[in-house]
């Protein structure tokens, strides 16, 4: 696996002891990228560890959800994932590369507590659950759960 600095490697080993500690077999690490999935209920969250952009002696963890796939873009889907963005304590929704609606929150990552990263995993995974049935039933589309192919 490469790193692009020290401190994204560094950070990376301890996201990845840390969410086996917290969600046991649920956290599976990705063979070739610094890539953790947690599997919970109908979501599995995307546990990303990136360098981050304004210096090299840190880096930021990302943790993301599909929450729907395959859904068709429109104006009164958007409108509602601005509206409930408004009222978001962590995280925000958008869609990803392929039109999917994704749930995410970043975090720096040094220092931070593995109780900070249970919060931004759970906050993600839960918001996901809570809402791929009602964009499904409203706007169409398929679980997600699908669409993120674990390791």
């Amino acid at each position: 696996m490469n790193f692009a600095t020290a401190a994204q490697e560094t950070c990376y080993n301890t996201t990845r002891q840390q969410l086996r500690e917290l969600f046991g077999n649920a956290a599976v690490t990705h063979v070739d990228e610094p890539l953790i999935y947690v599997a919970r209920g109908s979501s599995v969250t995307q546990v990303a560890v990136l360098p981050a952009p304004w210096n090299e002696e840190t880096a930021i963890i990302c943790v993301r959800a599909v929450v729907v796939a395959d859904v068709e873009i429109v104006d009164d889907l958007m409108g509602f994932l601005l509206r409930k963005n408004d009222g978001m304590c962590f995280g925000a929704f958008g869609l990803d590369a392929k039109n999917n609606v994704c749930f995410e929150h970043t975090i720096v990552g040094a220092p931070y507590s593995a109780e900070t990263l249970r919060a931004s995993v759970l906050a993600v995974s839960s918001t996901a659950e809570q809402y791929d049935g009602l964009i499904i039933a409203r706007w169409g589309g398929r679980p997600a759960i699908t669409e993120e192919p674990l390791p």
